[in-house]
């Protein structure tokens, strides 16, 4: 329902529908073709993305858990300096 309503979405889908749509053959069909094909695109990418996030969760556990936080933290203090020290040019 989130994505019927996302202006992306929509702008989306009314550019890239109309390239696959016969205006002269019956509408149902090609509608219904487009829907499958789209379905099994996003099936096939959430069964890739599922097992990779249960491997990330694993990897990130107890001493992995650490080191990103330790990167992230580095990371934060380094654009912290960067904007501590960063001077905008006279108008």
């Amino acid at each position: 329902m989130v994505a019927l309503t996302n202006p992306k979405a929509l702008l989306f889908m009314s550019a890239f529908l109309p390239q696959f749509i016969d205006p002269q053959a019956p509408l149902l069909a090609q509608y219904a073709i487009v829907a499958c094909v789209l379905a099994t695109i996003n099936i096939l990418t959430m069964l890739v993305y599922a097992p990779l996030g249960a491997q990330m969760v694993r990897a990130f556990q107890g001493s992995g858990l650490r080191w990103l936080n330790r990167v992230c933290g580095s990371l934060m203090i380094g654009l912290a300096g960067t904007l501590a020290l960063y001077r905008r040019g006279a108008p």
